[in-house]
């Protein structure tokens, strides 16, 4: 799975949508569009982790299955300040596969050709590492560890701050569970926060392994404002102390 930060573009385009499971048509507009998702605008956005399907209208248009990552309800008379609406992130095709397979089955055949030895940790193209989430077995708790406080603060900026992270593991829990997940913080902060979070896709990459496809989870935050919050905190209390002023 990349982990690249990609750069957001401030566009209004033409949307018509639908629920998973819902044949009616709503209509809207994206405030910004990056190539991993969109921001929906929507004075009724939908729960994290709800299933959409998206048709970007006009000559160049196309249809792309997503997941609400976040929702911001914000009332008629700040609207002129902060737009009310829904982060979405645009699904895979692999993580649309994986639904349909048989995940969890320990008679499913590996796919000639994949890879099939799974390493300790995962590297993005970057060269930064990602522990490999651990499952507790006596409740559903996945161990997410961070190598340094950069790969940490992209995951924030590029995941959690919209409502998600994703998780690796080659143990995940079903769709639509709910999950605890420790986030092991990195040295200077060498702190562990757990989270409450609902499973909202899975991720097999099978043939398609490689250094920039991991297998795992997506989870949706159930308080990603507090998540957020505490992270913060734990980051700013980690900078070193600012230098006393030379005496002039």
């Amino acid at each position: 799975m990349e982990r690249r930060r990609k750069k957001r573009f401030s566009r209004r385009l033409q949307i018509n949508y639908w629920l998973a499971g819902d044949d009616q048509i709503r209509s809207s507009y994206t405030t910004n569009v990056s190539i991993q998702g969109a921001f929906v605008a929507t004075n009724a956005p939908s729960a994290p982790g709800t299933r959409l399907r998206l048709e970007f209208t006009g000559d160049q248009g196309f249809i792309v299955e997503s997941v609400v990552t976040h929702a911001a309800r914000v009332s008629t008379s700040l609207q002129s300040i902060r737009a009310s609406g829904m982060g979405i992130r645009f699904l895979s095709a692999s993580e649309l596969v994986s639904t349909m397979l048989p995940f969890h089955s320990e008679e499913t055949e590996p796919i000639p050709g994949s890879d099939s030895a799974a390493s300790d940790t995962d590297r993005t193209s970057e060269g930064s590492t990602r522990s490999r989430a651990s499952k507790r077995s006596d409740s559903q708790v996945y161990t997410v560890g961070f190598r340094n406080v950069g790969y940490l603060l992209n995951t924030i900026e590029e995941e959690i701050r919209f409502g998600g992270v994703f998780v690796a593991t080659d143990s995940p829990a079903g769709l639509q569970e709910d999950v605890r997940v420790a986030l092991a913080l990195p040295a200077p902060i060498k702190r562990t926060i757990y989270v409450d979070a609902v499973v909202v896709t899975l991720s097999d990459p099978g043939a398609a392994h490689s250094e920039s496809t991991l297998r795992g989870m997506g989870v949706a935050l159930k308080d990603t404002t507090a998540v957020l919050r505490e992270l913060n905190q734990l980051i700013d209390a980690a900078r070193p102390a600012k230098p006393p002023d030379p005496e002039t």
